[in-house]
């Protein structure tokens, strides 16, 4: 399809040998592309879904109302509970890798829906309440161990997150933090939580038979204070 397309004319195409376990055969492309971009002003809805111009006007440069763009934007913010989590994947074909993720999701997806947890994306879901995504997550680690899929770690953390409806846009702090903990610091398949998360969880009947361990962890240069989460034995 691209050898006949003027856009790739000058493109160099290397050849990268087969996908593991699949016959598919891969190219590196390489060279200059003639691109052509046309510069639009941040108020153009063409190429752009509806529910993110206020964010391309926020940062744009044509006098827009910062005042009423950030009023407009923070309509947007909910209060969530995030889980991030780390699949044990690496090394397998791009096949096997989607064909892992979609057995996962389809787990979760039950599971969660249980405790009100909503998809994101494979690895991050949201919760009403740090409670549920704690008693959610212990329930997906025990299940996803006993049907085979190794999870390196859990993180959870609590806050407002910017979701835009019809869109990609979940940021927060919520995510950035569930992330470091679940996908970064985390081994061995352990949940960790924040204090934020922790204090919220208090007096929940469901949880009362935890451990939680203290904990200072280090990543980038930031120390992260967290509790590993377990069931007395």
């Amino acid at each position: 399809e691209l050898l006949g397309d003027s856009f790739f004319g000058r493109a160099l195409y290397r050849e990268k040998g087969s996908e593991p376990h699949t016959q598919t055969k891969c190219f590196i492309l390489d060279g200059d592309v003639a691109a052509q971009a046309e510069v639009v002003p941040p108020t153009d809805d063409r190429y752009l879904h509806a529910a993110l111009l206020p964010l391309a006007r926020r940062h744009g440069t044509y006098g827009a109302d910062l005042e009423s763009l950030d009023k407009q934007l923070l309509q947007d913010l909910v209060p969530r509970t995030v889980l991030m989590f780390h699949l044990g994947i690496a090394g397998v074909g791009s096949s096997d890798v989607l064909c892992t993720k979609d057995r996962v999701h389809s787990i979760l997806e039950i599971l969660f829906g249980n405790y009100s947890g909503k998809f994101v994306e494979t690895e991050l879901w949201t919760f009403e309440s740090p409670a549920d995504a704690v008693a959610a997550t212990l329930e997906a680690r025990q299940r996803l161990a006993s049907e085979g899929f190794t999870v390196t770690g859990f993180g959870i953390h609590t806050g407002e997150l910017l979701m835009i409806e019809g869109t990609d846009v979940h940021w927060g702090d919520a995510v950035n933090t569930a992330s470091k903990l679940g996908q970064d610091l985390a081994t061995d398949g352990h949940i960790l939580i924040t204090p934020a998360v922790k204090a919220l969880c208090r007096g929940d009947q469901r949880l009362q038979h935890l451990n939680l361990d203290g904990l200072r962890l280090q990543r980038s240069n930031v120390t992260f204070e967290c509790y590993r989460v377990s069931e007395q034995t």
